[in-house]
Formats: C-alpha cells, sequence, structure tokens
C-alpha cells in the first residue's frame, strides 16, 4: 500500500510538473480594493489612484467630431445630446443625420427626460420652457469628460442618463506592453465609470450598466461633474 501510495505521488508530481511546463498564461495580482470584501463593504468606493488607470484612446482612434460642445437644454422636454466620432477610422466621413450609423459610433450621450431639470445650479428653479446652456470638454487623450454647469442637479425622480463608450480606447488597459488575459479579466470584472465633483476632489465609481458587447458603459445621473472609465 505505502508503494502504491508513493508512485501516485510520484505521478500526481510529474503531471504538476507537467502541466507547469507547458502553461502560458500568467495572472498577475489585481489591486487590493478587488477583493470581494472590499466589492461587498457597501457605499462608494473612493481610489486616488483612479488617475492613473484611466483608459486611453487608442493610438488608431478616429478624432472626435468634437471635444468641446454646447447645447441648450429646455425644461420640460426630452432632449438628447451626442459627441460622435468623425470617421470609422478609414478617413471616410459618414451622415450625421444618421441615428444608428454604427461606423461613426457615439463617444458621449446624455440623455434628459421631460421633467430631469428643475432647478438651477444656484437652485432657481426652472419653468417649462426655460432653458439652460450645457457645455461638454472631452480629454484629447484620455477617456474623461467634464460637464457644466457644475452643481447642476437633476429630478431624483427622472435622472439624465449618460453614455460613454471606451471601444476606440487602448486594449492594454493595465499598460503592461501586450494584451492578454489580465486585460480581459479587467474589463469583464473592474472597468467602470468614476465621477469627481472638481479636479480637487478624489474619483468615486458609480453604479453603471456595463454593455460588453458594445464596449459601452450607461447610467442614471443625479448630477454634472467629471466622468471617466477607469479601473
Amino acid at each position: 500500500m505505502k508503494a502504491l501510495l508513493r508512485n501516485l505521488s510520484v505521478a500526481g508530481l510529474a503531471f504538476v510538473l507537467a502541466c507547469s511546463e507547458t502553461s502560458t498564461v500568467v495572472m498577475e495580482p489585481l489591486p487590493e480594493r478587488f477583493t470581494p470584501s472590499a466589492a461587498m463593504s457597501g457605499g462608494p468606493i473612493v481610489d486616488q489612484s483612479v488617475e492613473s488607470r484611466i483608459l486611453v484612446a487608442a493610438s488608431s482612434a478616429p478624432p472626435l467630431e468634437t471635444y468641446q460642445a454646447q447645447f441648450w437644454a429646455i425644461a420640460g422636454k426630452d432632449r438628447k445630446f451626442e459627441i460622435r466620432y468623425a470617421t470609422n477610422g478609414d478617413g471616410r466621413e459618414h451622415d450625421e443625420h444618421d441615428e444608428e450609423d454604427e461606423k461613426r459610433p457615439v463617444f458621449w450621450r446624455l440623455r434628459l427626460e421631460e421633467h430631469s431639470l428643475v432647478t438651477r445650479p444656484d437652485g432657481t428653479p426652472l419653468s417649462r420652457g426655460d432653458s439652460l446652456l450645457i457645455s461638454v470638454t472631452v480629454d484629447s487623450v484620455r477617456l474623461l469628460v467634464d460637464m457644466e454647469p457644475s452643481g447642476l442637479q437633476f429630478n431624483p425622480n427622472e435622472l439624465a442618463t449618460l453614455t460613454l463608450s471606451y471601444g476606440w480606447a487602448d486594449p492594454d488597459l493595465d499598460r503592461d506592453g501586450d494584451v492578454d488575459w489580465n486585460d480581459r479579466t479587467i474589463e469583464d470584472n473592474y472597468l467602470g465609470i468614476w465621477f469627481r465633483a472638481d479636479q480637487q476632489s478624489a474619483w468615486e465609481q458609480v453604479n453603471a450598466w456595463h454593455d460588453r458587447e458594445r464596449q459601452r458603459f450607461r447610467m442614471s445621473i443625479g448630477h454634472f461633474s467629471g466622468y471617466t472609465v477607469s479601473w
């Protein structure tokens, strides 16, 4: 019996060594804040290192149609505003009136419902038909958007909807020089939307629906601030 157990142990060790020799996938440890205990602790996740992990545009990414835009929102009306990519990467422009033109995908979209706007940033009530100028600034390298007027609050019963796409982001998410299982793991499990009230504030993660197939996030927002895609 001892001889049999010894033979089994040797065989098992040989199997483990064989597997080790043929294995090519190496999973590097991820930040501690992504452990189950951190994810289940409740409340917003605040991380000072988010800034260094903000996604950046791929070298092959087409330019946006604009990096600064202004829109008039009107209280009492459904409105949709968006910034699209100028081309699909082949150097050709596409029909700007085609809402579902997949060759010219949306990078940023803001949807305001009929009753989303209720007050100005200073607390002054907005009456039906009143207009409010919305300004959007997109970072030219990082997937980061700042929306103003700062301090604008939306109706908690009819929040605004924000969509951000990362389809043209550099796929090397951990920036280690290659695209591997670590990057896929980050995208599937840890990538998210973060916001900050101003440039001096820490980034906080917000709840967002992750459409992995189209590589975009959609979320309800109660106020304007800076929003980014990071992990």
